[in-house]
């Protein structure tokens, strides 16, 4: 019913849900107490369900946001959102909205570059990647891959800075026999970290340069390649280890790791020389 009333009147249907997002986000920062997750929850969902039929009403015209995209109700709202404590509310519905708002709306983040540390911000938080509730963890690192795969230009300025954040959380522990199992569980789980490598492998690609991106491609993948080595010269996986079941699991989960970051390549990544350097990356002397 929405979206028919929204292709038949786009203007007032996008007038009113943006004056009535853009009044729920002032109150949020200014009197948190008035609000009610449930209010920002719909609004967030009539946000995100505008894009379509803004779409549909624009056939062919490339102009979704109008000849003047900063000025327009949507760019402003989606803008004002971003910059919002609306990602520190912590409630499961209303950070799961948000991050598909951030993700769908993507070409506003390209086009107001200045939001980006804003989505950093939310991404890297405790209520993002970092979210005590796997749901939301894990739409926060989906989403995530999926902004750098849509931002991967613009997100390369940043791509040491991404790097250094993912690490801390992507990296695997290797468990001593006295360890205990919540020592021994991981951040995220293997799932999130694949979502991770991969929308940083991309940002890793989109780099100008070979040497770039063999640099940046070290340092994102050289955490998985020690510890896979430090498994294998010390057989740690053989059957006369205590914990082999988790070390082979890691092996596991590495090699699944990998072959997403390898699978961000695309057809322009580099020359043949970039490849060759990048094979002897992953084949160090006297490894394995």
């Amino acid at each position: 019913m929405f979206g028919n009333i929204a292709l038949l009147l786009p203007d007032t249907v996008i007038h009113h849900v943006c004056t009535g997002v853009n009044a729920m986000l002032v109150t949020l920062s200014s009197s948190p107490h008035l609000i009610q997750y449930e209010d920002v929850e719909v609004g967030l969902l009539l946000l995100y369900s505008l894009l379509p039929n803004m779409v549909a009403s624009t056939p062919g015209s490339g102009e979704v946001y109008g000849s003047d995209p900063p000025s327009h109700p949507v760019f402003v709202t989606v803008s004002q959102l971003i910059m919002s404590p609306v990602h520190k509310m912590g409630h499961k519905a209303v950070s799961l909205m948000y991050f598909d708002c951030i993700s769908r709306y993507h070409k506003i983040l390209e086009m107001n570059k200045d939001l980006i540390p804003y989505l950093f911000e939310a991404f890297f938080s405790d209520f993002g990647i970092g979210n005590s509730n796997a749901q939301v963890q894990s739409q926060a690192c989906y989403r995530f891959s999926r902004v750098c795969a849509h931002l991967r230009r613009p997100l390369t300025n940043y791509c040491d800075e991404i790097i250094d954040s993912l690490l801390p959380l992507m990296a695997p522990d290797l468990p001593t026999l006295s360890s205990s199992p919540n020592q021994q569980k991981a951040k995220l789980g293997q799932s999130d970290k694949c979502w991770l490598y991969e929308g940083a492998a991309v940002l890793v690609y989109a780099l100008k340069t070979n040497d770039e991106t063999l640099r940046m491609l070290n340092k994102l993948c050289q955490p998985l390649l020690s510890v896979c080595s430090e498994i294998m010269q010390g057989q740690l996986y053989n059957n006369e280890s205590e914990k082999a079941p988790v070390y082979s699991q890691i092996l596991l989960d590495t090699v699944e790791t990998l072959t997403r970051v390898a699978k961000s390549a695309t057809k322009n990544s580099g020359s043949g020389a970039f490849w060759v350097a990048a094979y002897e990356l992953f084949q160090p002397e006297g490894a394995y």
